[in-house]
């Protein structure tokens, strides 16, 4: 069984954050889920969407247009309906590596951003790994206190 809400293309991306609606809406990493470790692939896929969904936004609000005007005129390029990808950029539906690749063709401005995040993988999971594990240890240590 997966730990993210199931869709018709796997799971809700966004289902993963503890604010689903952060999803593309917010600049830093959204935390994961309750119960939902930082290591977890679904939440690092989620955070990888969110991520490029959030440059696409981005590189939009630049050009002063708006995703459905922008998307409409790709609307023939199979996969980029204004409707799948609005879902998408809402994290409501899983996005495809085509997707991302799709995207960045027509916005090649936001690879910067989602480039960035993936050379610092490895750093921002290990670090979001050591937060979760303090706010357990104090998440325990409230326990133990509220237990005297």
């Amino acid at each position: 069984m997966t730990a993210g809400k199931i869709g018709d293309d796997g799971f809700e991306p966004r289902a993963m954050f503890a604010e689903p609606k952060t999803f593309a809406a917010v600049g830093s990493l959204p935390a994961p889920r309750p119960g939902v470790a930082a290591s977890n692939a679904q939440y690092r896929a989620a955070v990888l969407q969110h991520v490029a969904a959030r440059a696409v936004r981005e590189q939009l609000r630049h050009r002063g247009t708006n995703q459905k005007d922008f998307f409409a005129k790709l609307s023939h390029i199979r996969g980029l309906s204004v409707g799948r990808v609005g879902r998408l950029l809402r994290g409501e539906q899983l996005a495809t590596l085509e997707d991302i690749a799709l995207w960045f063709e027509h916005l090649p401005e936001g690879l910067d951003r989602f480039s960035s995040y993936v050379a610092n993988w490895d750093k921002t999971t290990k670090d979001m790994i050591q937060r979760q594990r303090q706010e357990l240890r104090e998440e325990l240590e409230r326990e133990r206190e509220q237990g005297r």
